[in-house]
């Protein structure tokens, strides 16, 4: 379904906290947001492929040509366990002396501790390999070759996105088998909503 129809599903089927009010959209969508991310973790904590259907492809990002080279993201991705957080994959089909039998070069992950530790060293990734290192909005990148094109060249990056940034007529798809676990998800978060906030006394005024 959509993420409107699934917004309109849980606004339309959960009880009203009172007999004055009704649960306000922004809380909804709040709750739906945590409930679906959490699964989404959830996913990821027993095998991480599991995400690899929620993988959303940021195209030809441009690279800074700064003191560290870096790419900005554009869509803020679900924070996850390990190195590169909801970052799945960063790579390139332009460096062709790296893995030349393969159509995409896909860069390694580093900390952002160990992307600080190797700059300006060969400590990491010697030779060719391509390292990165995730930040709240950008993607650093560690031994970006010498002669790599700032005007042509771009990097492809992978994201798990968060439930925020989907469009209303984006399709959303909720793990298979966990529509229940998501409902409880969802009650179990605006339980935790003092009710003043749950309320929008306005919302069948016209």
């Amino acid at each position: 379904m959509t993420k409107r129809e699934l917004l309109s599903f849980y606004r339309n089927s959960l009880p009203s906290p009172d007999k004055t009010g009704r649960y306000h959209p922004q809380i909804i969508s709040y709750a739906v947001r945590m409930a679906y991310e959490q699964l989404l973790y959830d996913m990821y904590l027993i095998n991480p492929k599991n995400l690899d259907e929620y993988v959303v492809t940021l195209t030809d990002l441009a690279v800074i040509d700064a003191d560290r080279d870096y790419v900005s993201i554009t869509k803020s991705y679900i924070k996850l366990p390990g190195k590169a957080s909801g970052v799945r994959s960063v790579y390139s089909a332009e460096l062709p002396d790296l893995l030349s039998d393969i159509e995409d070069t896909y860069f390694f992950p580093m900390t952002l501790q160990e992307y600080k530790q190797a700059s300006g060293s060969d400590m990491w990734g010697g030779g060719q390999a391509v390292g990165y290192a995730v930040s709240q909005d950008k993607v650093y990148l560690h031994n970006l070759p010498a002669d790599w094109d700032y005007l042509s060249g771009s990097v492809h990056v992978d994201i798990v996105q968060s439930f925020e940034e989907y469009d209303l007529d984006d399709e959303i798809v909720v793990p298979h088998g966990q529509a229940e676990r998501m409902t409880e998800l969802v009650v179990g978060y605006l339980s935790k909503i003092p009710p003043k906030n749950l309320l929008n006394n306005n919302s069948d005024n016209g």
